[in-house]
């Protein structure tokens, strides 16, 4: 008895385990982003992603809609999210972003990371999935202020170079699931 117990457990779980993470969040989430710079107020717009399936294996569309305090369509952003075919597993992706760019994320737990530079400024990006909600956090620093410092050395007589870098601005927000009609 204990065994087909076991064996009705593990037959109907099955599918969860070949679900892919991001098909258990699919749907539009809407919400705040809210703009904090150093030394100025912190400004905010409303904003939108819609995450849907393509049809294809291992591919979703990632569109962040910006929106106007009237509720009307500003700034539209596409992406496709994508496996990373060289680790095919359901924690390496890749953002296409349509425009011959691509960064990559990785998902730890329920969070996908992204670090990235460009024209020498660094960007640090993280997206957590928390069921009817998604927390968006994107911090942006600058290479041109570097403060550089070093470590007394330690017990293997090492010492440590550390730079750190001023932070330019961090946009953070929070949206909700959207019901859908």
């Amino acid at each position: 008895m204990n065994r087909l117990i076991s064996l009705l457990l593990i037959t109907l779980s099955l599918p969860l385990f070949g679900q892919d993470f991001l098909d258990q969040h699919l749907g539009a989430y809407r919400g705040q982003l809210h703009l904090c710079f150093p030394n100025r107020p912190v400004d905010s717009v409303q904003f939108e992603l819609i995450l849907q399936a393509t049809g294809k294996n291992g591919r979703w569309t990632n569109t962040v809609r910006y929106l106007g305090p009237d509720g009307s369509v500003g700034q539209v952003k596409d992406y496709d999210l994508i496996k990373d075919s060289v680790f095919n597993d359901d924690i390496h992706f890749i953002l296409d972003e349509k425009d011959g760019i691509f960064i990559t994320e990785t998902r730890i737990g329920n969070t996908f990371y992204a670090n990235y530079t460009v024209d020498g400024m660094f960007y640090i990006v993280s997206t957590t999935y928390n069921g009817n909600y998604i927390d968006y956090e994107l911090s942006c620093y600058t290479s041109d202020d570097k403060r550089e410092s070093s470590s007394e050395p330690d017990e293997e007589n090492v010492i440590w170079k550390v730079d750190s870098f001023q932070l330019m601005t961090v946009q953070k927000g929070r949206l909700y699931k959207q019901k859908t009609e």
